[in-house]
């Protein structure tokens, strides 16, 4: 099947798709759009663009749903992104797939370089969970900046690593792609932000993603495809704590040149 497919009984040649065709694949001829075959990277900004609803993209049309309204938007995002909070609190409850699935819904809109869509995800919970603490904590050992950490886990329960997380979101790409780090990034700050509407908190995991980044040996533990890399790490939980004040931050270091 021809991934761009233009019905051409409803096409208005309004000749938009060509305008927004990254690959710049969509031309007129003899009064009709037409798609080349090749090339195609499956954004679906033509499917997007498109008033007439002409246009499929491997047999798909667009997805009907309401326009999102900016103006609310105007005023609620900003007070998300600046009342977000590092979670390190969780209850004593487990994270299922059921409880994140809104939030993974979103998650696999982010954008990809080349729309590769090539990330991958892994939630450890349970006893899946207690065995990687259990590896992590090991393989501290090996590495110099973190030889203390077991000995603080294993004799005065301080789990730094996991802050006794009931799950850990783990995110993968392939590792030979210039944007794999920028699409992992992009993805779990997505999830990020968007785990509070859910009473889900998170936590960026930087002394498991230094550890997963100095020991490749990780990425076999948790049969991670061959070729992919560990770029991302969450710690996940359903809430134990309410934060009611945003702290202040610096302004941004903006520099225009013109």
């Amino acid at each position: 099947m021809q991934r761009i497919q233009i019905d051409h009984e409803r096409c208005i040649l309004c000749e938009k798709c060509a305008q927004v065709c990254t690959a710049n694949i969509i031309r007129e001829k003899e009064g009709k759009m037409v798609p080349k075959d090749v090339d195609c990277i499956r954004c679906g900004h033509c499917v997007a663009v498109c008033p007439a609803k002409a246009i499929t993209l491997g047999g798909i049309g667009p997805i009907e749903e309401e326009r999102f309204d900016k103006e609310l938007l105007q005023k609620q995002l900003p007070l998300l992104v600046r009342q977000r909070r590092s979670m390190r609190l969780f209850k004593n409850k487990s994270v299922t797939a059921q409880d994140i699935a809104p939030i993974m819904d979103m998650v696999r809109y982010a954008p990809t370089g080349k729309n590769r869509q090539a990330v991958g995800y892994i939630l450890l919970t349970g006893k899946a969970l207690q065995d990687f603490v259990a590896y992590s904590y090991k393989l501290t050992d090996s590495v110099a900046s973190m030889a203390l950490f077991s000995n603080l886990f294993y004799e005065k329960d301080n789990d730094i690593l996991f802050r006794k997380a009931p799950a850990v979101l783990i995110a993968y790409a392939p590792e030979e792609f210039y944007t794999a780090i920028v699409d992992v990034s992009i993805a779990l700050t997505i999830f990020d932000l968007a785990a509070p509407l859910y009473g889900i908190g998170a936590c960026w995991a930087g002394f498991l993603m230094n550890l997963a980044n100095q020991n490749s040996h990780m990425s076999t533990h948790l049969n991670i495809p061959q070729g992919n890399k560990i770029l991302g790490v969450l710690l996940v939980g359903h809430s134990d704590i309410s934060y009611v004040s945003t702290p202040n931050r610096n302004n941004p270091r903006l520099k225009v040149m013109d």
